[in-house]
């Protein structure tokens, strides 16, 4: 994830290092860029962390008036398993910049891309034991033209 994601509780910090984390000035010079630049409605793509997450990309994330300057929707895995939604649930209030993090299922994006918005949907999988397992949509997202940051449809 691009996404600042605190993994500690309270006090202090604890951060995934493998992933932007790792790299905070490489966030921060990308971000700005973003900014200085007025890259109109940037969209980051993730993957890789096991867990759906839907987030508002900020000039500074521990600031609550910053700038919004993009808009992040990470997929989950297909099939490997993350931590618990009650563990992700404890970290969500150390990151109020994360609109969603959801841990439950195993899924994909659909994105139907448009010059007016982008609309996203989390397509949660009931079960991955089962080929024929159904598919629906976990929570539906909206980035319209000129509105940084991704809105609940």
């Amino acid at each position: 994830m691009m996404v600042q994601f605190d993994r500690k509780p309270g006090e202090g910090r604890s951060a995934w290092t493998d992933g932007w984390d790792g790299y905070p000035a490489a966030r921060r010079r990308l971000i700005d860029h973003l900014a200085q630049a007025r890259v109109a409605n940037p969209v980051v793509l993730g993957g890789d962390v096991h867990h759906f997450c839907v987030a508002d990309l900020k000039r500074d994330f521990d600031a609550a008036a910053s700038d919004i300057v993009a808009s992040e929707f990470v997929a989950t895995s297909i099939t490997a398993q993350s931590w618990p939604q009650e563990a992700i649930d404890r970290f969500l209030p150390d990151n109020p910049h994360v609109k969603l993090a959801d841990s439950r299922y195993r899924g994909y994006l659909r994105l139907e891309v448009t010059p007016k918005r982008i609309v996203v949907d989390l397509r949660a999988m009931e079960t991955v034991t089962r080929r024929e397992a159904p598919c629906s949509t976990l929570a539906t997202f909206v980035v319209e033209d000129g509105r940084p940051g991704p809105q609940r449809a």
